[in-house]
């Protein structure tokens, strides 16, 4: 399952996107986050992010990162998610 994340994503719609992945997390084997149209994200989305990788890989699920940029990995690095 492919979830194309917003250009806007952050603090004022993240509660959406946390339920949303949480019951894909049921669901899917495989998750994976499209970062093509995303420019900048917030600590709630890094946070976000980290949870449900927790959660997933606990049950032995992905989440795979798509189409990030330089930027968003460093912003990913900085917050502690991603390896430089």
């Amino acid at each position: 399952m492919v979830i194309e994340l917003r250009e806007d994503v952050g603090v004022k719609n993240i509660k959406e996107l946390y339920s949303h992945l949480k019951e894909l997390i049921k669901k899917e084997s495989e998750i994976i986050l499209d970062f093509s149209k995303v420019r900048r994200i917030d600590l709630s989305l890094a946070q976000l992010i980290m949870a449900a990788n927790r959660e997933s890989y606990k049950i032995g699920k992905k989440i795979i990162l798509k189409s990030v940029s330089y930027d968003i990995k460093q912003q990913l690095y900085l917050s502690g998610f991603a390896k430089n």
